[in-house]
């Protein structure tokens, strides 16, 4: 008897000892925005979210100083989600709110409207659900002429623009 009960008690043990094991785990695995930033996003938008100059004479579009804008039009919150590298990535749908609320909260605060609101895991799986596959620069051209017009987009900047 006494040795069932020391065995149970044994068992009891190493189950809690596994499980706390895969908790610290799991823990150490989980990535931060920046991490998930730097593994997923800085290839083509660069450590700094100026965006790059392609071969080919294309861009990969800014975030710094800028992507905040899209957020004063509900066209362009869902814009920003359903672009190929957000609705596409590997990321599950709560990481690529973490990655795209730090990308706006760090490199684009001051372009935000004062009633902004973070992405949450459900708002990127409901826009991702309609991705935006064609169209994607004459899309974001739109907008950009939008919120020049509405004078959310200063002269100086929308000059800039490639």
């Amino acid at each position: 008897m006494l040795r069932m009960f020391l065995g149970q008690r044994w068992q009891l043990y190493l189950y809690l000892c596994t499980w706390l094991m895969v908790q610290v785990a799991a823990l150490a695995y989980a990535l931060s925005p920046e991490q998930l930033y730097a593994l997923n996003c800085m290839g083509c938008h660069n450590v700094d979210g100026r965006g790059l100059e392609q071969s080919d004479g294309t861009s990969v579009p800014r975030l710094k100083d800028f992507v905040g804008y899209f957020l004063h039009l509900p066209e362009g919150r869902a814009f920003i989600s359903q672009v190929p590298g957000v609705a596409f990535s590997g990321l599950n749908d709560e990481d690529s709110a973490k990655v795209l609320n730090w990308i706006l909260l760090t490199q684009s605060a001051e372009q935000l409207p004062q009633d902004f609101m973070p992405y949450s895991a459900e708002e990127i799986a409901h826009y991702r659900q309609t991705p935006l596959v064609d169209g994607v620069k004459a899309a974001r051209a739109v907008m950009i002429d939008k919120l020049f017009a509405q004078g959310i987009i200063p002269q100086e900047v929308f000059d800039s623009l490639p």
